[in-house]
């Protein structure tokens, strides 16, 4: 039996976990999309659970995995399935006011899975603040997004301040769980 034989098996599996990892993260994302609540006359942005499964994705799936989950999660969006957070099929939802918050899930995925790849470099305690200004990064191209909607005067009152808290919970929450898992499945 030659080398390649016997590697083949082994890098299709390695591919076939990989691609149903990445799959099953964007089914993640349109299932935490479904968990969502509005504040009636402050925001035309649903408060989702989306961003902290973008978090967890980055931190599960690596920075890669996780924001090419994101971008298939786009993409099926885009051609029509009813995974975004009205569990409607309308791909125009990316261009209208909560477009840029879901166009920087793979932004928020890939930052956060760079920084715990980058947690061996410093303090853990450090990831926590890390990955709040990740979060901060997605809500201000969110918001950034929204202004066009809005106005640039009404877009911070609208999609960036009621969002902090909620924000910061999902983000010491995810942080928690992810620094939870790798401590437990460390070598």
């Amino acid at each position: 039996m030659n080398v390649a034989t016997i590697q083949a098996p082994v890098f299709t599996y390695h591919v076939s976990k990989r691609a149903v990892n990445i799959l099953l993260g964007t089914l993640f994302l349109a299932l935490t999309a479904k968990i969502k609540f509005y504040i009636p006359f402050i925001t035309l942005v649903p408060f989702t659970m989306q961003t902290f499964a973008a978090m967890m994705l980055g931190g599960f799936l690596g920075k890669k995995d996780g924001a090419i989950s994101c971008l298939i999660y786009i993409f099926q969006i885009m051609v029509g399935l009813p995974f975004s957070a009205s569990w409607t099929i309308n791909p125009l939802v990316l261009v209208g006011p909560t477009g840029g918050y879901i166009l920087a899930f793979a932004v928020q995925s890939y930052l956060t899975g760079l920084c715990f790849e980058k947690r061996g470099n410093f303090n853990t305690l450090l990831l926590y603040p890390l990955i709040i200004a990740v979060s901060l990064i997605q809500l201000l191209i969110g918001t950034s997004w929204l202004q066009f909607f809005v106005g640039s005067k009404h877009a911070l009152q609208m999609g960036f301040y009621p969002f902090l808290p909620g924000g910061i919970a999902k983000c010491l929450i995810a942080t928690s769980l992810i620094l939870r898992r790798k401590s437990t499945t460390r070598p």
